[in-house]
């Protein structure tokens, strides 16, 4: 009885919810190291080391922060995007292949937002989160 009761709370858990959830990011970020150069049908570059240490950073910052991203995808421009949406509203970090991170937010009013990190260290990515966020629940 103890042994279900203690399986029926883990399925319930926050803390369990996102470790399956980051679980699946993580797993997402791997399937992306089989991509090659024009994996979009055109020429877009296939996201490289540098790029893959960068999201796999940011997506440790998140975790810490309890933050759950919808997904990952590759970036036309050759990087990784780790991406949110709620509210009808899209963010994305895009961690790009020579190391610069961007941030960019639209919905369907308004005009879109985009800028530079400083860096993808913690507290950028932090940073970029708190900006999400808000703009997020609007």
């Amino acid at each position: 009885m103890y042994l279900s009761q203690l399986r029926a709370a883990s399925d319930r858990s926050r803390y369990v919810e996102l470790e399956q959830a980051f679980s699946q990011l993580r797993d997402q970020l791997s399937a992306l190291r089989s991509l090659a150069a024009g994996w979009d049908g055109y020429r877009a570059p296939a996201p490289n080391e540098v790029a893959f240490a960068a999201a796999e950073a940011a997506l440790g910052t998140l975790r810490r922060l309890n933050v759950r991203p919808a997904g990952i995808l590759p970036s036309s421009d050759g990087g990784i995007g780790i991406y949110f949406s709620q509210n009808e509203r899209y963010a994305h970090m895009e961690l790009v292949n020579d190391g610069d991170t961007w941030v960019l937010m639209y919905g369907p009013a308004g005009t879109p937002e985009s800028w530079q990190l400083p860096s993808s260290g913690a507290d950028s990515i932090r940073d970029a989160w708190t900006s999400i966020s808000a703009y997020l629940q609007r």
